[in-house]
């Protein structure tokens, strides 16, 4: 596994999976190093014939990938669907496209909304009920960055980067509402393209993993020399002290 990246393309609802085909909006995937045997399995999977592509179930194609930890290009294999229809769907990753069909949602926090007066204040001012329930756990192979930029004053926010072999981010679920997710995905940006709204793998504090909605900054938004503000850093750091975690040391 190398990360979460971003394609040129348009993606879709099958019913029970996704697919894509060609286009120019930023579909979410993973990337992953695979062997020769691994990719003839995958292919055997997709339902691509190399030798016979036009009764092929998907295509497999090379295509430009950027990555979302640094926001560099590497070329991958990607499988197209043959027979693309009109189902294209709101949302640029399917997995936070199939959560989002839920009527109570869990949306991790790893910034200054695992504050609980943080995110109830976002809440309060959209006048929907407050965050009640949460679960505690970390992002596995992910970091803790300050690298997602706030405006024109150099100043970034927080945002998570994968790692290879990092310990993993501490984080908090927060089981929301679709009203309450709307709130959120304005105050990150989502539709603006400040945030990446994706599904992510949580490992809560009791062993067990699940699915939930995350916010990764986009690529073009990441800037490598930007300055926290002292205000921002005290709500994040209200968020760490409130569940018990040790502030990273940077």
């Amino acid at each position: 596994y190398l990360g979460p990246a971003i394609i040129k393309a348009r993606l879709f609802d099958l019913g029970s999976y996704p697919g894509i085909a060609e286009g120019d909006e930023d579909v979410v995937g993973e990337i992953y190093d695979v062997d020769e045997e691994t990719l003839n399995n995958l292919d055997a999977i997709e339902g691509y014939r190399e030798s016979a592509p036009e009764s092929s179930l998907y295509l497999r194609k090379p295509i430009a990938a950027r990555k979302l930890a640094d926001g560099t290009s590497t070329d991958v294999e990607t499988y197209f669907y043959s027979c693309p229809n009109e189902k294209t769907i709101k949302g640029l990753d399917y997995r936070a496209f199939r959560l989002g069909k839920e009527n109570e949602q869990w949306v991790i926090a790893y910034g200054s909304n695992i504050s609980t007066e943080r995110i109830n204040n976002r809440l309060k001012r959209g006048k929907l009920p407050l965050a009640q329930d949460y679960i505690k756990g970390t992002l596995p192979g992910y970091e803790l960055v300050f690298n997602k930029q706030a405006g024109g004053n150099n100043s970034v926010y927080a945002n998570i980067r994968f790692k290879e072999g990092a310990e993993g981010c501490p984080a908090v679920a927060w089981k929301l509402t679709q009203e309450q997710v709307a709130v959120i995905d304005r105050c990150e940006g989502v539709s603006s393209g400040h945030y990446l709204k994706v599904g992510m793998p949580l490992k809560s504090d009791d062993g067990s993993t699940s699915m939930a909605i995350c916010y990764i900054a986009h690529p073009s938004m990441i800037v490598e020399a930007g300055k926290v503000q002292e205000s921002y850093r005290a709500l994040v750091r209200a968020g760490y002290d409130e569940m018990g975690w040790v502030w990273p040391k940077r």
